[in-house]
């Protein structure tokens, strides 16, 4: 009777391992807290759990270039063929 007890916990304790994946954290930290609580309470506490791949996704998205970055994005700002510190022969380079 304690092997099928055992082997139906490690089955249940899948569920919020997995739910907490989809989330972006982590299956085996879940996993592993389903054993120390009960599944029930800990697919509870992953439903509740928000998610990081979206907060992530949304912060990346918000982030914006500065107005130096330059065309390219590299922190160059563009600098004219006309500009006044630049010699001719630097031009033809």
């Amino acid at each position: 009777m304690k092997w099928e007890s055992l082997i139906g916990v490690a089955l249940w304790a899948l569920i919020p391992g997995f739910i907490a994946l989809k989330k972006g954290r982590s299956f085996i930290g879940y996993y592993l807290l389903s054993f120390i609580i009960t599944p029930l309470i800990s697919m509870i506490i992953t439903i509740c759990l928000s998610n990081l791949k979206k907060e992530q996704n949304s912060n990346s998205s918000s982030l914006t270039r500065s107005p130096d970055a330059g065309p390219d994005g590299n922190g160059m700002p563009f600098m004219p063929d006309s500009h006044p510190d630049i010699s001719e022969e630097e031009k033809n380079l």
